[in-house]
């Protein structure tokens, strides 16, 4: 007797399932538009950054994780934008603000 076999080939059509982990990583600039004496950042990891007598056009970007929280001795002088966009906090003197995507 002849057996006759066909044989279909197998292939993995299902799609490999990707898990895309949204990373809560923001890149923050600080300006200074005239002289600060303190500046604190806290991210939302507790990360803190203390940066001290800074002058006019300092400058520096970093990354914070989440959110964050900022003190500074002169807000007025305090210039930040959060991945690119521009932001502003109202106050003169010592304040502190906080922000969250």
């Amino acid at each position: 007797a002849v057996y006759s076999s066909q044989v279909d080939e197998v292939s993995n059509t299902s799609p490999i399932s990707t898990v895309e982990i949204k990373t809560q990583t923001h890149k923050l600039k600080l300006v200074s538009v005239d002289s600060i004496e303190k500046l604190i950042i806290i991210d939302g990891n507790n990360s803190i950054k203390e940066f001290k007598n800074l002058e006019k056009d300092w400058e520096i970007e970093i990354k914070i994780e989440k959110s964050f929280r900022c003190y500074c001795s002169n807000l007025e002088n305090l210039r930040f934008a959060i991945d690119g966009k521009d932001k502003k906090v109202d106050g003169i003197g010592p304040r502190s603000f906080s922000w969250a995507p």
